[in-house]
C-alpha cells in the first residue's frame, strides 16, 4: 500500500512506541503504553504545518528567501508566500533512504546535491532510537562536496498535553534568558520575562510562536523544555549543546481541527535568519562530518 508520506516504520522498546516516515525521515508519532506524547497524523496525510518534521539545512524561516554567503548572493524559492519567506530547510518533502532497521532503531539517510540557491553538497543521516529514558534522535552531517558550507539543523514535533486537553491546560517549563523574537505578552496585555517560564508558566490564553535561547544547561551540557498536561504528565524534551534555540509555537494559526491541541517545541541550532545574520550557523568543511542529539521522554 502506498502512503502520502511513503513507507511508514515502526520501532518500540520499554513502552516507548514511535513510527518514522520514509518521506522527511519525519517523526510521525511517538507513544508511551499508548499514550501519545506528540500529536501524530495519519499515514494517509501530506504532513500538516511540519508535525514532527525534520528542519535541514535550516531551521524557521529566511526573509526573502536571499542570503549572502563568502562573497556572493545566493535566492532560495519562496516556500512560504504568506511571509515572502523560504522556511524548514529543502528535506522535509524528500524521501530518504533506510539504512538501518531493528526493533529499537532506524536509520535513515539523504544526500542533498547542490542547486542554484543552496549550492553546497552535504549527506544527512537521521536515526531514531527508543531506550528506557525514552527517544534518542541523533543527526549526523557530513560535507560531500569541494567547498565550506553553511547550515542548521532543527526538528519540530508537537508534544500532546493529553488526548482529552489542549494547549490551554498546558503548563510550559523552559529555563531560558533571552526571547528573541519579541516579549511575550500573555492575554492581558502584561510581559511575561522569559525568567518566569523556569518556574512553569500557564499556556491559558498565552500565544507563543517565540524563539528561546540562552538556556540553562546541566553539567553534562544538556539543556530541557517540558509541558505538563491536564492530566498531570510532564512529556520533556532534552538536547545537547548543539541545540542553543527553541522555537515554542503555541499552534493558534492552524486550522481549526489542530488549532492550540498541541504544543510545538522545536529544538534548533540556530535562531531565524540565521543565514542572512550568521548567528550561530554552523560553517563545515570538505569532508568534515558533525553530528547532535536531541531526546523525549515522559516523567
Amino acid at each position: 500500500m502506498s502512503f502520502s508520506s511513503g513507507d511508514q516504520y515502526e520501532i518500540a522498546a520499554s513502552g516507548y512506541s514511535c513510527t518514522v516516515t520514509q518521506v522527511g525521515a519525519t517523526l510521525r508519532s511517538l507513544s508511551f503504553h499508548g499514550r501519545d506524547l506528540i500529536e501524530s497524523f495519519s499515514e494517509r496525510e501530506i504532513c500538516p504545518a511540519a508535525h514532527g518534521a525534520f528542519l535541514f539545512p535550516w531551521p524557521n524561516r529566511i526573509e526573502k528567501g536571499s542570503y549572502l554567503y563568502e562573497g556572493n548572493s545566493y535566492q532560495l524559492d519562496i516556500s512560504e508566500p504568506s511571509t515572502m519567506s523560504a522556511i524548514h530547510g529543502l528535506c522535509r518533502w524528500q524521501p530518504f533512504v533506510l539504512t538501518e532497521w531493528e526493533s529499537d532503531f532506524i536509520s535513515l539517510s539523504y544526500e542533498l546535491y547542490p542547486t542554484p540557491g543552496y549550492p553546497f553538497h552535504l549527506g544527512v543521516s537521521l536515526s531514531y532510537k527508543l531506550r528506557d529514558d525514552g527517544l534518542v534522535v541523533t543527526t549526523q552531517v557530513e560535507n560531500l562536496g569541494e567547498r565550506r558550507a553553511l547550515y542548521g539543523v532543527g526538528h519540530h514535533p508537537y508534544l500532546s498535553p493529553g488526548a482529552s486537553y489542549c494547549a490551554d491546560d498546558v503548563i510550559l517549563t523552559i529555563d531560558a534568558q533571552t526571547v528573541c523574537n519579541r516579549q511575550v505578552v500573555d492575554p492581558l496585555g502584561r510581559v511575561v520575562p522569559p525568567s518566569a517560564f523556569a518556574e512553569g508558566v500557564s499556556l491559558r490564553g498565552l500565544i507563543l510562536d517565540d524563539t528561546f535561547s540562552d538556556l540553562k544547561r546541566d553539567k553534562s551540557t544538556v539543556s530541557r523544555v517540558s509541558i505538563t498536561g491536564g492530566d498531570k504528565v510532564t512529556v520533556e524534551i532534552w538536547m545537547d549543546e548543539h541545540y542553543r534555540y527553541v522555537q515554542i509555537f503555541s499552534g493558534d494559526t492552524l486550522d481549526s481541527a489542530r488549532r492550540r491541541k498541541a504544543v510545538a517545541i522545536e529544538p534548533m541550532t540556530c535562531p531565524p535568519q540565521a543565514f542572512r545574520t550568521k548567528e550561530a550557523v554552523f560553517e563545515i568543511a570538505p569532508q568534515e562530518m558533525m553530528d547532535m542529539r536531541w531526546g523525549m521522554r515522559i516523567k
